[in-house]
């Protein structure tokens, strides 16, 4: 249990809980004092802060059946280690008879998959580097289908043109019930205990139709296209002007970006769209720390027999607990959903929550789980592919972006190249459960489960080109109208409820809007930025086609070698840039503190630089 929080707090680098009091003696608006330690020593503190909070919980799980074998087994989930450790939890079960709340077929499963990556999943074809085998005709194939995947009762699909098609039933099948959206998100099913008060418990994906019904109108003014605007052109042009001047004037203040920073330029947006004129109660670092304890524990718990579950979410220390968080957030901004919306959801019926309680439950579902989660990764993705040292991947990623390149397009490709979601799941056939089932043992069967591949039909040759393994500036915007299902893009129908059961992402808009500013901006200030070299550097997975990093996001510093700017855009090349510090020249090999201390404990193999120098602190100057 304890590597699924160090998995956590090591990503956010965010509270120094070896400092946060017990949750009975902190007040909440305590907490934006207490974020941010120093980010290289934070980690070790923060390992022995939650090997301490949790000791108490262990302690009382140590006689529970199962508890050792499952809790491994659910870090090994994290870790996408395989299914091995889940293998002996299962047996475990079997042998106490405890109750899970997903069939064993689906635990195991998933597990091979993320350990096993995209391509040994869900391709035939032998090539090694996309799947797609060229056929005499000029098509490709081999990564069409894939039964029985990742468990007996999913069939996933990863042909463009299918997942297209199939996106485009969604609003009708959901609409009339004979496809159902439980309580998931991309290729996991979440644990329900963190939605409390509305029914079925459940993200807004899960919701019934005619909850989504009333809710999806208003999310879809907030975030979207504005179709509800009456002069929607003028509309969105205000809107992305908007949007445009937040960007300029929250980088204007930064000297470093990380992982904290994208999710801070996120939340403030989505925070000041939903609640206009309103004081935000929780700062971004305390959400963003509030994020990643949902997501371990919505996530993986789910691993977890349902009595241990139980009795470790009943043990975990308020602070720690992502139910208690859910319930602040759900305190906090039902006032303001009331008094902005009210009117509005009167006129809905919700039954059998409250339409409020269900906007309110829905809006924490964006802020932590929907564009919360995915913006900040595709803005950390795409300055990773502009400034990275991404040369050992050969062709894989352009070595040069042209000036002048369309930050949108840019922003496009990264999406299509690494999207942050890769998974669109659904039920169908005849038996799916009725829409407020809470109830997982009936999910699998007889009703059939959906994968619909979102990351490999963004790969599909057959729709992109021979190069679409490839990270390319090359394609014309027209294409990403056409093909692109990284929004769940196709899942739109206008004559059904009047596109009110649209499946697509609703942020759709803003999502384009941040990332197009977001890289206006960076792509014409990138000789001013480089990759920090006191933080880890992510590295390109192609088994399972993402940016991977232990720890946190792409981090970069505005350069400060040879006065304000970085004489090359990437540290890795003749003259490094240093995080906080002034390169005037050291001697290779002399060791050291500030960054070269930091760079021998953590990027050896960049250490020591070719080229005489040393780097010292401002303030030692």
């Amino acid at each position: 249990m304890r590597t699924l929080y160090l998995l956590a707090i090591a990503r956010a680098r965010a509270l120094p809980l070896n400092v946060v009091p017990a949750a009975d003696d902190l007040e909440t608006s305590r907490l934006s004092d207490l974020v941010w330690e120093a980010a290289m020593d934070g980690f070790d503190h923060h390992s022995a802060a939650i090997d301490s909070a949790l000791s108490t919980a262990m302690a009382a799980l140590s006689d529970q059946a199962c508890a050792p074998q499952c809790l491994a087994a659910a870090a090994s989930a994290a870790a996408s280690a395989g299914p091995a450790p889940m293998q002996l939890c299962l047996q475990c079960v079997e042998e106490q008879e405890l109750r899970l709340d997903l069939e064993p077929s689906w635990l195991t499963g998933t597990m091979a998959k993320d350990a096993d990556g995209q391509l040994r999943t869900f391709c035939s074809g032998t090539n090694s580097s996309t799947g797609w085998e060229r056929q005499p005709d000029g098509s490709y194939s081999g990564c069409e289908v894939a039964e029985h995947t990742p468990d007996a009762a999913t069939t996933a699909f990863m042909s463009n043109a299918v997942v297209r098609r199939k996106l485009r039933d969604l609003p009708s099948g959901t609409h009339n019930g004979s496809i159902w959206r439980g309580n998931e998100l991309g290729s996991h099913i979440l644990v329900r205990d963190f939605w409390t008060g509305i029914a079925p418990a459940s993200i807004l994906l899960g919701a019934k139709p005619e909850q989504h019904r009333v809710l999806r109108p208003i999310l879809d003014r907030l975030y979207g296209w504005s179709r509800h605007c009456p002069a929607h052109s003028q509309c969105q042009a205000a809107r992305s002007a908007a949007i445009r001047a937040h960007a300029t004037q929250w980088l204007a203040g930064k000297t470093s970006l990380g992982g904290a920073d994208y999710f801070e330029y996120t939340h403030i947006a989505l925070f000041e769209r939903t609640f206009p004129g309103k004081e935000n109660p929780f700062s971004a670092a305390q959400m963003q720390f509030v994020q990643l304890l949902f997501l371990v524990q919505a996530t993986f718990l789910i691993y977890l027999p349902v009595s241990i579950r139980e009795r470790l979410l009943a043990l975990l220390p308020d602070m720690l607990s992502g139910v208690w968080w859910h319930q602040q957030l759900s305190d906090a901004y039902r006032p303001m959903v009331e008094e902005i919306y009210g009117a509005e959801l009167a006129e809905g019926d919700c039954s059998p929550s409250d339409c409020v309680d269900q906007l309110t439950s829905a809006i924490i579902d964006t802020i932590l789980l929907a564009g919360g989660l995915s913006i900040p990764t595709a803005l950390s993705n795409g300055l990773w592919v502009l400034l990275a040292d991404t040369s050992r991947w050969d062709e894989t990623f352009p070595q040069t972006v042209p000036a002048g390149v369309s930050p949108l397009l840019y922003f496009m490709e990264t999406l299509r190249f690494l999207p942050p979601v890769g998974t669109f799941p659904f039920w169908s056939g005849d038996n799916v459960p009725p829409a407020n089932d809470t109830r997982y043992p009936d999910y699998p069967s007889p009703a059939a489960h959906t994968y619909l591949n979102l990351r490999m039909a963004l790969r599909d040759p057959n729709a992109w080109g021979p190069d679409a393994h490839q990270f390319s500036l090359r394609r014309p915007l027209a294409s990403y109208k056409e093909y692109s299902v990284a929004f769940a893009d196709a899942a739109a129908d206008p004559t059904v409820a009047g596109g009110a059961m649209d499946r697509y992402c609703p942020g759709k808009q803003l999502s384009m809007d941040l990332g197009e500013a977001f890289f206006e901006l960076l792509l014409s200030q990138r000789s001013e930025w480089c990759p920090d070299p006191a933080a880890d550097t992510p590295a390109y997975s192609s088994r399972g086609f993402s940016v991977t990093k232990p720890g946190a996001s792409f981090s970069v510093v505005r350069g400060l070698g040879r006065g304000a700017a970085c004489v090359v855009p990437r540290w890795f090349e003749a003259e490094p840039c240093c995080a906080g510090l002034r390169c005037v020249g050291w001697a290779a090999g002399s060791g050291g503190s500030g960054a070269w201390a930091l760079m021998d404990r953590f990027l050896p193999q960049f250490s020591p630089f070719s080229v005489d120098g040393t780097c010292v602190r401002d303030e030692e100057m």
